[in-house]
């Protein structure tokens, strides 16, 4: 793989981070749904980290990096408006049922299925159907099933 060469600034951030001591670390990449990136940074004068430690690691900054959406989100206390459509999807996906058998149960395609739980999973900031369900009960848009 091919390297780029730093810009000023950038060898700057660098040369103050090793003064501080930061010249080793781990980066957890973060993958948001909506296509955004975000990273997790662990930083010292490590040089090496085992499997074991790094696989911590990378579950904590996940950890992380979700407590702080759900804070964000929290701050902005809006109520996420779901359609009469995603609202039931969302209640049969809470209920257990997989995409195809919500698609039997409202005559709708399982793609089509997944395009509403897609759509409910970006209003809420989250990355699995199972946090827009938490969210959702949260919020008080679902009750338990």
């Amino acid at each position: 793989m091919e390297r780029r060469t730093l810009t000023d600034e950038e060898r700057r951030v660098m040369q103050e981070a090793a003064e501080l001591g930061m010249t080793g670390g781990f980066v957890v990449p973060i993958y948001e749904t909506s296509g955004q990136v975000g990273l997790v940074s662990v930083a010292g004068d490590i040089t090496e980290i085992d499997e074991g430690v790094r696989s911590a690691l990378t579950l904590g900054g996940i950890y992380v990096h979700n407590k702080l959406c759900a804070l964000r989100r929290e701050g902005r206390s809006r109520d996420i408006g779901l359609t009469r459509r995603e609202r039931e999807c969302l209640e049969w996906a809470a209920a257990g049922k997989s995409d195809w058998e919500i698609g039997q149960i409202l005559s709708i395609s399982a793609k089509t299925v997944n395009f509403h739980i897609e759509n409910i999973k970006r209003k809420f900031g989250v990355t699995t159907r199972i946090q827009a369900i938490v969210a959702a009960m949260r919020q008080g848009t679902l009750t338990a099933p």
